[in-house]
């Protein structure tokens, strides 16, 4: 029951958290404790919304986030045994495909446009825009980062403008548009800009998958 309760505090912290960022409220990473700039980030959009300013996550706060910012329920992949190289190697099939502004065709992408065709590709429908496919999803942890997250970075200030595919290792495919075309980069050099990460999809690991049912 203790380990439950935990679970559920933190899971609310990480929804808390991600709430106030989307409002623009909370420029930390997403994490699973209520520290010091988010218990300021709680007093801003008390004080914004009319109600009392006590910095804590009372029922009142949290019944104007979820008015706010409801939840949704997102479409699950049926494809479980799909291995995490599996869907690297997919994505990595489209590496040099030139960047186009609202583009998703195939052929062409933008940065959004190829998060949606990947995962499209998986069985998993998800909306058009970064700031969009980063209000949902299930908020990760930097360090829990797996192949198939979704990363997120600000083009300007906090605002959500940039979104690219985990493959591991520390990198991340994405359509750049100062490329011009899909690239592989190193997301430690993107510490300025990052935003956060969603999850999406639940890949397997290669031995996982081979130990199970092959077709």
């Amino acid at each position: 029951m203790v380990k439950e309760k935990e679970a559920a505090e933190k899971k609310l912290a990480e929804s808390i958290q991600q709430d106030l960022k989307t409002a623009g409220l909370y420029n930390g990473e997403i994490t699973s404790l209520i520290d010091e700039a988010t218990q300021e980030a709680i007093k801003a959009f008390q004080e914004k919304e009319g109600l009392n300013v006590s910095g804590e996550a009372d029922n009142a706060t949290i019944a104007k986030l979820n008015e706010l910012f409801p939840k949704k329920i997102e479409e699950k992949s049926d494809k479980t045994s799909v291995s995490s190289r599996a869907f690297v190697d997919f994505t990595r099939k489209y590496l040099g495909a030139p960047y186009v502004y609202g583009a998703s065709s195939g052929k062409a992408f933008d940065c959004s446009g190829f998060t949606t065709y990947v995962m499209k590709n998986y069985g998993i429908k998800l909306e058009r825009t970064a700031t969009q496919q980063f209000k949902k999803g299930t908020p990760i942890d930097k360090k829990d980062l797996e192949p198939g997250d979704l990363v997120f970075f600000s083009n300007r200030g906090k605002t959500i403008g940039h979104v690219g595919i985990y493959i591991g290792d520390h990198k991340f495919i994405h359509a750049s548009s100062s490329q011009k075309k899909i690239v592989i980069s190193d997301l430690r050099t993107y510490t300025g800009k990052y935003q956060g990460a969603r999850r999406y999809i639940e890949l397997k690991d290669e031995e996982e998958v081979e130990g199970g049912k092959k077709e």
